[in-house]
């Protein structure tokens, strides 16, 4: 049986229902699945195939697949070596990964299947320590290790420098008279890299029974500064509105009196509660934004965040 979960009308039978069977008998010879079984499948598309098996008896299985060119199959193989790497210090934050495997045809991920719900960031606020405290522990932690070909970490500033010179020319303008005014360059400069998730937006994290779970692991290292994945994770929660950006930051982290304990104990470990939290949304909103732009994101989301630099330029910075 295959259901298929996606917003576009796709017949599943055009996607090939023996491909879907050969990546059951992959899974069955690497051991991933129980030998001998037919189990039912989710199938959903998005930037990659996304499958889930629910064999009778084990744990359900989460299969990315990609056809076989070299990006897509690298891309699978970033987000493997990545959850191997925080294995070790958040296996109750990730999911584990199980194999990565060729069919010749395809590309395969597997990994456990965890049963989760989205999250929005007022619920987060709400959520006892116990819920959240790996999602803050990976948030603060300064020594989280840089994935393969990483080893020597990209330089904060020339990676800032790049993501500023990529914006339309007169908001580059704007966030130049403020990078100047605000010092954001001996900001930066006086940071060590900590390599983070990269694209940690409210949509890669949910909430399962064991607490905060977070996914999509593929972009794990690209991005090295300090906090990046808390502000992305507060600006995506917000919708990237400048408005609610500063209402939260002020309620959130520079006031000792609001719901939102995780927010607060990951501001005081970033020290962005003494007056830098504005700069570094701001600094983020920039690099996240090219990062969207390398990834060939749509207008959407880039448009959403031009929107949010131009609108916090004036709101924050009176």
């Amino acid at each position: 049986m295959v259901r298929v979960g996606t917003t576009r009308h796709t017949d599943p039978a055009a996607l090939g229902p023996s491909l879907i069977d050969e990546i059951e008998s992959v899974l069955r010879r690497e051991g991933v699945l129980p030998a001998g079984t037919r189990a039912p499948v989710n199938l959903h598309l998005g930037r990659s195939m996304l499958l889930e098996f629910f064999p009778a008896g084990t744990a359900p299985v989460a299969v990315k697949a990609v056809s076989d060119d070299p990006d897509a199959a690298n891309s699978l193989r970033r987000e493997f070596d990545a959850l191997s790497l925080q294995l070790p210090s958040y296996a109750d934050l990730i999911p584990k990964p199980l194999t990565l495997t060729s069919t010749g045809a395809v590309t395969l991920f597997a990994m456990e299947n965890i049963s989760h719900r989205n999250l929005g960031i007022a619920e987060l606020d709400r959520l006892p320590d116990a819920r959240v405290d790996r999602l803050v522990a990976f948030l603060t932690d300064r020594d989280k290790p840089l994935p393969a070909g990483l080893e020597n970490a990209p330089n904060i500033l020339d990676q800032y420098m790049e993501a500023r010179s990529s914006l339309p020319p007169a908001l580059a303008q704007t966030m130049a008279d403020l990078e100047a005014s605000r010092d954001w360059r001996g900001k930066l400069a006086a940071l060590k890299p900590v390599p983070q998730h990269s694209d940690l937006s409210m949509n890669n994290i949910g909430l399962c029974k064991n607490g905060v779970i977070v996914f999509d692991w593929e972009d794990y290292g690209n991005v090295v500064l300090p906090g990046f994945d808390f502000l992305t994770l507060v600006l995506s929660g917000l919708k990237f509105s400048a408005e609610a950006v500063e209402v939260y930051v002020k309620t959130h982290m520079e006031s000792t009196d609001h719901p939102g304990a995780w927010c607060r104990t990951v501001a005081d470990a970033l020290n962005l509660n003494t007056g830098h939290a504005f700069d570094f949304a701001m600094i983020t909103a920039i690099v996240f934004l090219d990062q969207k732009k390398k990834l060939g994101y749509g207008t959407k989301i880039t448009g959403y965040l031009e929107q949010m630099l131009s609108d916090a330029a004036t709101r924050f910075f009176r």
